[in-house]
């Protein structure tokens, strides 16, 4: 340095500054680059959080709708997407937003693994319980069963005003007016009428046939006690008015049987939401809130960001 001109030490100099300015740009150009990498990290980090997020609310409101669809009787069609591919979250877990969310963290590729056969479990469920669920009224059976009762307390008045030659009969003819007229134009009895099945269709056909007949050989039979016909009358009893009694309560019996279909239906049907719905609507909810997580621990935050802009 000592044996150096004046111009030499200044283009030396000159240089090494020049040198100190490229790696200054370059150091300068990296570190930009860092930051804008680490920006976009942090809003397809925050978006996919938001997705996440917005998954967790529409799987609980899949399972509201599905509840109610058990509990409301207003609710006769089970409406939600049963396909664990064609829901929100299924299109996402099987199309282009999971491999985004991998290549952003490839971590979360094991957890979205994880993920798919709890949540088939919860639309598989829903297939379930729309293949067992009928809407039906608990205390249905209650009333047949009143009905039925009163129909043989019916004929067993009758019966007694023969075996007494009693010279008229103190029973309902009119079969319009008894229990079971009345009842089958009532909301209660209607409504077994939406259902989807022609079997329920015939039973209420036919009902009003050996009904109607019943209740009119009472009318015969209390002619006949009037005349003092008592042996007529007790054979018209036996050959007329006893079949049709017993047909009356087939149809009932039948239309009990039926009911109870529908009810254990729908004791099936809340037993699988219990015990399939509600545990795998924990575990995918669980599992969303635990992939959150990892994505926020590693995720560089907005905050963190700002303060490598500052620098």
């Amino acid at each position: 340095m000592h044996g150096m001109t004046i111009g030499k030490k200044t283009t030396l100099g000159f240089g090494t500054v020049l040198v100190l300015l490229l790696l200054l740009n370059i150091s300068t150009e990296l570190g930009i680059r860092s930051i804008v990498n680490n920006a976009n990290e942090v809003i397809n980090g925050n978006q996919l959080d938001k997705t996440l997020a917005q998954k967790e609310v529409d799987h609980l409101m899949w399972a509201e709708q599905l509840s109610s669809f058990l509990t409301d009787d207003k609710i006769t069609e089970l409406t939600i997407q049963t396909d664990d591919h064609q829901c929100g979250f299924g299109k996402w877990l099987y199309g282009d937003g999971r491999l985004q969310a991998e290549s952003l963290l490839p971590g979360l590729a094991s957890m979205f693994k994880e993920i798919e056969k709890p949540h088939a479990e919860l639309h598989r469920s829903a297939i379930a319980i729309k293949g067992v669920f009928k809407q039906s009224d608990p205390n249905l059976l209650t009333t047949i069963g009143g009905i039925k009762a009163a129909h043989l307390i019916w004929a067993s008045k009758v019966k007694d005003a023969l075996l007494n030659k009693s010279s008229g009969l103190s029973v309902e003819t009119d079969p319009s007016k008894c229990g079971l007229g009345k009842w089958l134009g009532s909301e209660q009895a209607t409504s077994l009428l939406t259902g989807d099945g022609e079997e329920i269709e015939g039973i209420f056909a036919a009902i009003p046939t050996s009904h109607n007949a019943l209740h009119a050989s009472a009318n015969e039979i209390n002619k006949l006690l009037v005349a003092g016909k008592f042996n007529q009358a007790l054979d018209y009893f036996q050959t007329t008015t006893t079949p049709q009694l017993d047909s009356t309560l087939a149809l009932l019996l039948k239309l009990e049987k039926y009911v109870q279909h529908d009810l254990d239906g729908m004791r099936e049907a809340n037993t699988i939401y219990v015990d399939q719905t509600v545990p795998a609507l924990h575990e995918v909810q669980s599992l969303l809130k635990k992939i959150r997580t990892v994505t926020g621990d590693n995720i560089m935050s907005e905050d963190v960001i700002r303060v490598l802009k500052s620098i």
